[in-house]
């Protein structure tokens, strides 16, 4: 149920203490009380299942990437911190994976945890991630009190797996045409924005071309837009090649 609210639909009930859950034959889970609930941005919803998916392949630099996409940032940009936070989310479930925090194991974790990130701290949590976090401490109590087998990591992949391919579609890319790092890829629609001490570019390609002027038709009228926008301040200059 939770895989569909916040993977696909992006909005999500935030307290599903006991109070607040039903199970009708079937089963049908039912959720009452939505007065706390969240609505997540596209960009984060879909930068999350990119998460999820480096997590689950235990892809370290992907996790990393995915971390900062949705707003995480740490003192340096030492990625450790961030990679011992992800790794964290599968050991608390100890040598057996279960769905929920392992007592047996938590101190450690815990320990390990405490100390790397006291050697580069997150400074920034997206306000977006802190009622997904309520909702995995509540779920994790619940599993735990009834004992729960689920397999989390069999549940959640496909849902992950299908927001994160629509991410790379939006982009123009596909799982199978995503590039090894350091290789170039040409996206034939793009805009591009660079940022320097005393300039800043903005740069739309349409189609492969170039664009100086947007049009956009509403109605009988065509409203003309400017896709590039140069300013500069000081001695810089900005600079733009086809």
């Amino acid at each position: 149920a939770y895989c569909e609210q916040i993977l696909v639909h992006g909005f999500f009930h935030a307290d599903p203490h006991p109070g607040n859950l039903f199970v009708l034959p079937g089963p049908v889970v039912v959720f009452l009380d939505f007065g706390l609930s969240k609505e997540l941005p596209e960009s984060f919803r879909l930068n999350y299942a990119k998460l999820i998916t480096a997590l689950i392949a235990q892809d370290n630099e992907r996790m990393v990437s995915a971390f900062r996409a949705i707003g995480f940032k740490t003192k340096s940009d030492d990625p450790e911190s961030l990679v011992a936070l992800g790794q964290s989310f599968f050991d608390y479930g100890g040598m057996d994976n279960k769905p929920y925090v392992d007592a047996d194991v938590m101190p450690e974790v815990n320990e390990r945890l405490s100390r790397i990130l006291q050697a580069n701290p997150v400074t920034e949590i997206p306000g977006d991630i802190l009622l997904i976090f309520r909702v995995l401490g509540l779920m994790s109590g619940l599993q735990k009190r009834l004992d729960s087998r689920v397999d989390m990591v069999g549940t959640i992949t496909p849902y992950a797996e299908e927001q994160a391919q629509k991410m790379l579609e939006k982009v123009g890319l596909t799982a199978e045409s995503v590039p090894p790092p350091g290789q170039v890829v040409f996206l034939r629609s793009t805009a591009n924005l660079s940022t320097g001490g005393t300039a800043t570019d903005v740069a739309l390609i349409m189609n492969g071309q170039p664009r100086l002027r947007r049009e956009t038709t509403v109605g009988d009228v065509t409203v003309r837009a400017s896709s590039v926008d140069i300013r500069t301040v000081g001695a810089g200059g900005g600079s733009i090649a086809h």
